[in-house]
């Protein structure tokens, strides 16, 4: 499974966008479509199902959630939600590790900023875990890395067997 992105939203609102692949900086998704497609999926869950949604797929995309509640630090009693969205492509065995991985992360990036940092949704604060969730989904990330590049020099090798056999053709020909 090729891990692309990762966001974490709080209280429906975005405050940590990452991409795990080199776009110099930008991720795939245009922001607006996708917070609207996550508050989208979470309300219809929550309000049709009664229900939230874990995991979900998108054409050959595939979405995971992590949710988890933090309370208000004036009122403890109101809970607001902290969701964690992880895209990735192509669907395997690797799902189990990417919810344990999504876990970790959650965990440490609550153990990290106080309750107030994260509901005051300042995104600049978050910037500089960027580097722990590179670390915390090290393996998968290399690991689909990895497997693109051989798929790569599959295709390359397909190209250059097919150019190889056309010009086989054309010369039979003369």
């Amino acid at each position: 499974m090729a891990v692309l992105e990762l966001y974490i939203l709080v209280d429906g609102q975005n405050i940590v966008e990452h991409a795990f692949y080199n776009t110099g900086g930008e991720v795939k998704l245009k922001k607006e479509v996708r917070d609207n497609l996550m508050n989208a999926i979470v309300g219809l869950s929550a309000n049709a199902f009664n229900d939230e949604i874990k995991n979900f797929s998108l054409g050959n995309y595939f979405i995971m959630v992590d949710s988890e509640e933090i309370e208000e630090p004036v009122n403890p009693d109101k809970k607001i939600p902290i969701r964690m969205y992880v895209i990735s492509e192509n669907i395997n065995g690797d799902k189990l590790k990417i919810q344990k991985l999504m876990k970790d992360a959650m965990f440490q990036f609550l153990n990290r900023f106080s309750r107030v940092d994260i509901l005051e949704k300042n995104r600049t604060l978050f910037v500089d875990f960027s580097p722990r969730f590179n670390k915390i989904f090290k393996d998968v990330v290399e690991a689909s890395f990895a497997n693109s590049l051989n798929l790569d020099k599959v295709r390359h090798v397909a190209k250059q067997e097919k150019r190889m056999q056309q010009m086989k053709t054309q010369m039979d020909m003369y």
